[in-house]
């Protein structure tokens, strides 16, 4: 994907019809800038409309026909200094202030790209993206007592509805001037303190513009739909939906976190990533039984059991070990999307987190309760047998 000029080239790798849209296409791809999931912190998110919908190729989709969007990433290795050298195609490289250095070497059309930057485009759910909006919309979290104990399970206010309904572009339109007068004091704060600053590209006055222009795209309105309470009024239109006004909810934040966990922490989903989470599970899962069951072939890199009846201790052990580390390294995962220092993050800590962990837990303690009470069930009864041995010996020398 090029851009104006060549010190503001970048090398991305994505999807090929994002990268290379059609040359009939009225205008060029629009990146959004909108505060990323776990920093709030200005990102870049390109939008786009699935190669199944019904518009022209020549024409520019409408907000309800953008139903994915992908995330900007960058990765880049800071051990030496590297650069690109990308070669062009015929009447490439030839642009107006471009230097020999510019076009190439040897006098070949092409670029060098100072910035060994690779930047990705990685498709992600918008739901992700509307945590932290709703997040500036929820109470704060609960102050932690240092004196009082945590508690054992998640107190039944975290998940009450609070707030009032607002329509989806008035709650937009909120969202975006609370969050801009957020992100300028957090660049006043890193000015003070010598660091770096945040990075730019929100306007110094006003909102932040490009929150409203993601509330009006379609898989926008989808997210606030699996995330917030919906209440309509006034009669129903066209579309067969009246007016409509959402409030976040607690409650389908935790259920979309909590399905977001148990999906990544599947068996099939580590085996299908062998060089990525396979390696991590393998890294994360000390235990010596766990090491044992794999060698001979009775427990697979995903904890599935195998193998005979013999090893079914063995197997039960390190499946119910491998489940715990799966599923420690799906939240871990998660986490990465969670916005920080509100109630959002509580909700995943508290209910997410400490349901899935103590569900397992109770699991692991649950079955060695069974296995203990069957050995004194078993010790019970071969005292019991030998109560009467004795007795029926007892009563023969009589």
């Amino acid at each position: 994907m090029a851009t104006t000029s060549p010190s503001e080239r970048l090398v991305i790798a994505g999807p090929s019809s994002l990268l290379h849209p059609s040359p009939s296409t009225s205008s060029p791809k629009q990146f959004l800038l909108l505060p990323h999931p776990r920093t709030a912190l200005p990102a870049y998110f390109l939008p786009s409309a699935a190669s199944s919908s019904s518009t022209p190729s020549s024409a520019e989709p409408t907000a309800e026909e953008y139903d994915e969007i992908y995330e900007l990433q960058s990765s880049k290795s800071d051990r030496k200094a590297r650069s690109w050298f990308l070669g062009g195609s015929k009447g490439e490289g030839d642009e107006e202030g471009e230097s020999a250095e510019t076009r190439g070497l040897a006098g070949e059309k092409g670029w060098v790209i100072q910035d060994f930057s690779l930047h990705l485009l990685s498709r992600i759910d918008s739901a992700f993206l509307l945590l932290p909006m709703l997040d500036v919309l929820l109470p704060p979290p609960t102050p932690k007592s240092t004196t009082e104990p945590a508690p054992t399970s998640a107190p039944a206010t975290l998940l009450v509805d609070s707030g009032s309904y607002l329509p989806a572009e008035d709650l937009f339109e909120s969202v975006a001037g609370t969050m801009h007068r957020r992100l300028l004091q957090a660049r006043s704060k890193l000015a003070g303190k010598g660091a770096a600053a945040a990075p730019t590209g929100v306007d110094e006055e006003g909102s932040w513009a490009d929150i409203p222009s993601f509330g009006q795209l379609s898989l926008a309105r989808k997210a606030l739909e699996k995330l917030c309470s919906i209440q309509k009024a006034g009669e129903v239109g066209t579309d067969g939906k009246g007016e409509q006004y959402f409030r976040p909810s607690p409650q389908r934040i935790v259920s979309f976190l909590q399905r977001k966990v148990l999906a990544l922490s599947t068996p099939e989903v580590f085996h299908s990533h062998p060089a990525t989470l396979g390696r991590m599970l393998d890294r994360a899962v000390d235990d010596p039984l766990v090491a044992i069951a794999r060698a001979n072939g009775t427990l697979n890199a995903q904890g599935v059991s195998g193998g005979g009846a013999g090893a079914a201790e063995g197997n039960e052990k390190g499946d119910l070990k491998t489940r715990k580390v799966r599923t420690e390294l799906a939240l871990d995962l998660v986490r990465g999307y969670v916005p920080t220092g509100g109630r959002v993050e509580e909700l995943f800590e508290v209910v997410v987190k400490g349901g899935l962990m103590k569900e397992l837990d109770g699991e692991d303690h649950g079955g060695r309760d069974d296995r203990e009470a069957y050995q004194v069930r078993e010790d019970e009864e071969d005292a019991d047998a030998d109560a009467e041995d004795a007795l029926r010996e007892q009563e023969a020398g009589l």
